[in-house]
């Protein structure tokens, strides 16, 4: 999953005029491309830039740290999801799955609000008929579901910083 020169450079520009970036920025700018990184990734690149906390960088150095930040897999969001099975039996209930949903930074507002039961529902039998329909979701089925769908990005709560 790799985007174009001339893809990047847009969301390079969308997030700061064209100019140089922050890490801030980089890390925004990368989730907006599906990369995702972890946030020690684009610390460590700047500071194998030789940069400091308030550094900046080029389209050109962002291009670098774009191509050294792995896709994720199915494997690595399934693991991260686990954090959510608070009675760790494998599997994501409705009451985990609106949790995560509320968690993710690319829902907007007016639709965190709507999530109901009959949304949580719904959202939770299209991931389980994505995977196996034998209702319940696991860890694996709604990693394949968000990554397949390209939605993926969750926040840490301020207890998991």
């Amino acid at each position: 999953m790799g985007l174009t020169e001339e893809e990047l450079q847009e969301h390079f520009n969308d997030e700061n005029g064209g100019d140089e970036l922050t890490a801030k920025q980089a890390n925004n700018v990368l989730c907006t491309c599906e990369k995702n990184p972890l946030p020690t990734e684009v610390v460590v690149f700047f500071e194998n830039e030789g940069l400091g906390p308030g550094g900046t960088i080029t389209f050109e150095q962002f291009k670098r740290l774009y191509d050294s930040i792995a896709d994720p897999t199915v494997e690595d969001l399934a693991e991260a999801l686990k954090v959510f099975d608070r009675n760790e039996d494998g599997t994501i209930d409705k009451e985990e799955l609106r949790e995560i949903l509320l968690r993710r930074d690319d829902v907007s507002s007016d639709i965190t609000g709507d999530l109901d039961d009959e949304t949580i529902d719904a959202i939770f039998n299209a991931v389980d008929s994505f995977g196996d329909n034998d209702g319940y979701i696991s860890c694996t089925e709604l990693a394949t579901f968000l990554i397949e769908n390209k939605t993926f990005r969750v926040e840490p709560s301020e207890d998991q910083e």
